[in-house]
């Protein structure tokens, strides 16, 4: 192989891209495995079934626990105001926040808080930023939702008939 200009062009660019986009706060760097979880590797945690919902059991700032709707399809995850407010992570005023798509295609801006961890069984994802919003009104039993930013870190496999979720670092 000899030297691709396109390619090292190309790399070039896109690292400017992003170096620019996250000083501007467009986008945040946010949200690693921790180290721990590269050791482990793999972790199953049983959830709940109902209706069409996978309700996950998480550990969020290794202290308080919570149950949020797995939600592949969202980009973010998402913690209920009350979670935010029990972990001290109300947002206040002029707190960062980010613009989602919620269901109908409807965009909205939301407060953004920084989690120290959000573990699910014995893999975690440090420091990272999730939004804070009342994803599932009317469902006491959903305090947040999973979303992409948290799982894309994992091979993510939901065996409905044993009741579990498995994650494992790829």
């Amino acid at each position: 192989h000899g030297s691709c200009p396109e390619r090292e062009a190309f790399e070039a660019c896109y690292a400017t891209g992003m170096r620019e986009m996250l000083q501007s706060g467009a986008v945040s760097a946010s949200g690693h495995l921790s180290t721990a979880s590269r050791a482990v590797r793999r972790t199953e945690v049983p959830v709940t079934l109902s209706d069409n919902r996978i309700l996950v059991p998480v550990t969020l700032n290794g202290s308080q626990t919570a149950t949020l709707l797995l939600d592949t399809g969202a980009d973010a995850s998402l913690l209920s105001p009350a979670v935010a407010r029990r972990l001290g992570l109300a947002p206040g005023a002029g707190a960062p926040s980010m613009t989602v798509e919620i269901v109908g295609g409807q965009q909205i801006t939301i407060p953004v808080v920084r989690l120290h961890s959000l573990r699910v069984g014995e893999l975690a994802v440090e420091e990272l930023d999730v939004g804070v919003y009342e994803a599932a009104p009317g469902q006491p039993d959903v305090q947040g939702l999973l979303g992409g930013d948290f799982l894309r870190s994992f091979r993510v496999t939901v065996d409905r008939a044993a009741k579990r979720l498995i994650l494992e670092v790829p």
